[in-house]
């Protein structure tokens, strides 16, 4: 797979010919702040989306959690909160 930066589709979508006309003339200096923007704009995505890559995988600083003794715990406490609420009931 080719690696295409966002510079270089927005490049490439600037450089196709217009399609239609918009029925007003467009305001050349608004027009080139916005395209400098969006190359300014993909130039940014370019650079947090190598910086991403060179990270790899997150290393997990937790140790894996073991299932059952978690299940097991909170069975227990489950047994313990239904045996105080069936003693709080009877004393009403």
């Amino acid at each position: 797979m080719i690696d295409v930066t966002v510079r270089k589709r927005i490049d490439q979508l600037i450089s196709e010919p217009a399609v239609g006309d918009l029925g007003y003339a467009a305001d050349q200096r608004l027009v080139a702040s916005a395209l400098l923007g969006l190359q300014l704009l993909a130039d940014e995505m370019d650079e947090i989306k190598s910086r991403l890559k060179g990270l790899g995988t997150p290393v997990v600083s937790d140790p894996p959690v073991d299932v059952n003794i978690r299940l097991g715990e909170l069975t227990e406490q489950l047994r313990k909160l239904t045996k105080a609420v069936k003693k709080a009931s009877k004393g009403k």
